[in-house]
């Protein structure tokens, strides 16, 4: 008697949409909020209660939050409002998304690093104009249409400024990651699959109870203490004939899913592999150094490396960024007995991210892609990635020109996959 194998999960997914029970059905539409109050205070962060958790269907790739921002920043007499080289994107603070109970799937201090790990991996198209995330879309060829070709940007607020008016910017929120070359290993550096294949590692089943996700997002202040954390800042009253700075914002919230929807045969589904794409910001003090070594703290296989310095006694202590142009020698990332992968001048790390992105990271940011196969290519890997789980002593290495403050710090952002046990 002749027996037929089972079909193994996953080997049918990506067949063709018309293909009759075998075709992947992808899908883009709303999740739970749709134009969600947000409260924006001018002095306070808010935390923003009341949203929904994601919708428990289907299985998704990512999440995007569009924010439309109202905002009436107005000067008072004798006053300074200063805007931060961050703003809008530090509109939002802290947000979080934990979607496993071992470790928050996506885990940041402000809008801001959320917005450069959309820069370093795009979740739609890998066009070079992304830089604007959204932004001065007509013009991304850098040759201006004629004013009456021009649609309205309904996507974002090109050169949003401190004003009154309507600010508009999206942020994607991954919970996949997509590789060209996908190589599946064990916890302890195995290979689990003897070759690499096409993957989407992994896409979030929202079914069941052990899926009830909430994000949390808390608000900045309009008016911060520092501009890495606010968008804005003011003078304080300095005399009788002053006049208080005043800031009335408010924001309404979107949320949109992206995914495929889910069948009843797991071999139409997308595979599940025992790795989840985590997206993390640590901080890391860099207090009067001239030389600095950081230990990379997180446990998986990190493909990307996004560093961004602030200066917090700059600016007359409202803080800046760091000119690496001028204030960094060399950085240098490293593993296990002094290999180095990259030992790059500010110049060397620009040049590098431009040849694979098609633009140059935002002043006082150095960001290294370890997932770009150097053959060319330009296709996304795994290979190349630092497992820290089996590669020891991974550490950045900073010089810099000359001793920087006692408050200089680093936000690292780390993207990368993290070990959990399908199913889990």
């Amino acid at each position: 008697m002749t027996t037929t194998a089972p079909v193994a999960p996953g080997a049918y997914y990506g067949l063709p949409t018309w293909m009759p029970g075998l075709g992947t059905q992808f899908f883009e539409g709303l999740d739970s909020d749709t134009d969600f109050a947000v409260d924006i205070s001018q002095s306070a962060v808010k935390t923003t209660n009341g949203l929904s958790e994601f919708t428990q269907d289907n299985i998704v790739f990512y999440w995007t939050l569009d924010f439309v921002v109202t905002q009436d920043v107005t000067t008072g007499t004798g006053q300074t409002v200063t805007t931060s080289p961050h703003f809008p994107f530090n509109y939002v603070g802290n947000f979080s998304v934990s979607l496993q109970s071992q470790y928050s799937n996506v885990q940041v201090f402000t809008g801001y690093m959320l917005f450069l790990f959309n820069l370093l991996r795009p979740l739609r198209g890998r066009q070079a104009w992304r830089n604007m995330l959204g932004a001065n879309v007509a013009e991304a060829n850098g040759t201006p249409l004629p004013a009456d070709t021009n649609a309205t940007n309904l996507v974002a607020t090109p050169s949003p400024a401190q004003a009154t008016g309507t600010i508009r910017f999206s942020l994607d929120v991954p919970a996949s990651m997509y590789f060209d070359r996908y190589w599946d290993v064990t916890e302890t550096g195995v290979s689990a699959s003897g070759v690499p294949v096409v993957a989407q590692v992994s896409p979030q089943y929202m079914a069941g109870a052990a899926r009830q996700v909430t994000p949390k997002l808390q608000m900045s202040p309009a008016f911060g203490s520092g501009l890495d954390t606010s968008p804005f800042n003011t003078t304080t009253l300095s005399g009788t004939a002053d006049s208080a700075s005043t800031a009335v914002s408010s924001a309404v919230l979107t949320v949109r899913r992206n995914g495929v929807y889910a069948t009843n045969n797991p071999a139409v589904d997308p595979p599940i592999y025992n790795w989840q794409v985590q997206h993390i910001e640590k901080q890391y003090g860099l207090g009067g150094r001239a030389k600095k070594t950081l230990a990379l703290d997180e446990y998986g296989q990190i493909t990307g490396l996004i560093l961004s310095f602030w200066d917090p006694s700059a600016n007359g202590g409202l803080g800046d960024v760091i000119d690496l142009s001028t204030q960094l020698d060399t950085a240098v990332l490293s593993y296990g007995s002094a290999l180095q992968r990259f030992n790059d001048t500010p110049a060397s790390a620009q040049r590098r991210f431009v040849d694979q992105h098609g633009f140059a990271p935002p002043k006082g940011v150095l960001i290294w892609d370890l997932a770009i196969d150097p053959d060319g290519s330009g296709k996304i890997t795994n290979a190349y990635s630092l497992n820290t789980l089996v590669m020891a002593s991974c550490t950045i290495q900073l010089t810099f020109s000359a001793a920087l403050s006692s408050t200089a710090y680093v936000n690292i952002g780390y993207e990368m996959l993290k070990y959990v046990m399908a199913g889990s």
